[in-house]
């Protein structure tokens, strides 16, 4: 990875195939292209369509000493995908490089951040945060819209079947309060719609 970053110095974040459990994750760039711009990353992955697609965990990324000193607080949320939030921060004036080559190994068991985030869907409200507050650097109002309607369009899908699943106070307290900082209430209205599109669409 020291040897990529070396050959491009306008790498600001450098990635690496990750072993996860017994998958090899982050498939989804084209080799043997190491070096690809910021924004080029920012958008594939805000655009999405291709979960093998992403920048990977702390685990497999290097990071350019200097961003790292750039501020008091590298990573700029305290969420537990504050990472993601930094690559999409930093790379605004830097670019992403990749070493295709398996130099990280990651454990999996229900107790890691990953599993819990997976169980509780944390996903949903962090990549939320993440579009509004760095999509505008990316992606066009447009596509910025667009985007941001689809993720809370998924998101209430998945609170709305989860009132079938009888889930407690603290996984409902967790994600009213999350819409609510990002300024989107939950709404009984916009819960019911979101029910019925998706026994639509299952049937």
């Amino acid at each position: 990875m020291i040897a990529v970053a070396e050959s491009n110095p306008a790498a600001g974040i450098i990635g690496s195939y990750q072993l996860s459990g017994s998958y090899v994750l982050w498939q989804g760039f084209s080799y043997p292209k190491a070096l690809l711009s910021g924004r080029e990353i920012c958008r594939q992955i805000f655009l999405g369509g291709d979960p093998s697609f992403g920048f990977g965990t702390p685990t497999s990324l290097l990071y350019r000493a200097d961003l790292v000193r750039s501020s008091a607080a590298f990573y700029p949320n305290p969420s537990p995908h504050a990472d993601t939030s930094a690559c999409f921060k930093y790379l605004k004036d830097s670019d992403f490089a990749f070493v295709y080559q398996v130099l990280c190994y990651e454990r999996t068991h229900d107790r890691t951040q990953s599993s819990k985030s997976a169980e509780t869907n944390r996903y949903s409200s962090a990549y939320a945060n993440d579009l509004k507050e760095y999509g505008p650097y990316y992606l066009s109002p447009k596509e910025c819209e667009c985007r941001l309607n689809a993720i809370l369009n998924q998101y209430h899908e998945f609170l709305a079947v989860n009132i079938f699943r009888f889930r407690g106070k603290e996984f409902w307290d967790y994600h009213r309060n999350r819409l609510k900082e990002l300024g989107y209430p939950i709404g009984f209205s916009r819960l019911l719609k979101a029910g019925m599109t998706k026994i639509i669409r299952e049937m």
